[in-house]
């Protein structure tokens, strides 16, 4: 090969090279402009404990009273969501922008989901009975109590009491199949309740049911 060949060769390289150095370089200043200097967080206490981290960030559980989400960078904003007097607040998970929490101290609780990077709370829901699930269209799907509708086992007459009005729609095989279920476990005044799917739309904050539902024994 020619030397001058062999030299243009060479002077590609080696811009090529500089061009990479000078990408990774402003690659690495945009993002230490955007999320700030690195911090040092503390050791978790002996009544904290990590519930999730990142890169970025931490959430820290305190004694089952307080979530504290914070941030790997001096630019991020940090938080806190903490528990009503006499309730329990859990860590849900995280999903897209959103920590989902939950409070309370029965088998239904409050459900809440704040925007992880101001604290603004944007989902407040109660009778929260679990199942959270995310989906592909930027939310996530989760179950509620309807306690307008319950039924009641009427010993003396044998028959569900407040059955009637129970709307057409949330009839059907379900309800059946929850009746059955309790079997001879029947006793006065035990009871089946409603319960139904909701989905929220993170992006336009936004709850709507979807349609399921399902019954069950309640207390």
């Amino acid at each position: 090969m020619p030397p001058e060949y062999q030299n243009t060769a060479k002077m590609k390289k080696i811009l090529s090279f500089c061009i990479a150095v000078l990408l990774v370089s402003a690659c690495g200043r945009h993002n230490n402009n955007k999320v700030g200097k690195p911090i040092s967080l503390p050791e978790p206490t002996e009544t904290q404990h990590i519930v999730y981290e990142t890169d970025t960030i931490r959430i820290v559980s305190d004694n089952d009273q307080k979530l504290m989400v914070q941030p790997k960078f001096d630019k991020l904003k940090g938080f806190e969501a903490v528990a009503d007097e006499n309730e329990y607040l859990s860590f849900e998970k995280v999903i897209g922008n959103c920590l989902v929490a939950s409070s309370g101290t029965g088998n239904l609780r409050d459900l809440a989901a704040y925007d992880i990077h101001n604290g603004e709370k944007v989902l407040a829901i109660a009778n929260y009975d679990g199942g959270i699930e995310s989906d592909k269209e930027g939310g996530f799907v989760f179950k509620v109590r309807n306690v307008d509708y319950t039924l009641q086992w009427d010993e003396a007459t044998s028959t569900w009491a407040n059955e009637d009005n129970i709307p057409e729609a949330y009839r059907g095989e379900l309800l059946e199949t929850a009746k059955t279920d309790l079997g001879c476990e029947l006793f006065n005044g035990i009871s089946i309740g409603l319960f139904i799917e909701k989905h929220f739309d993170i992006a336009n904050r936004e709850v709507k049911d979807t349609g399921a539902f399902y019954w069950k024994y309640v207390e």
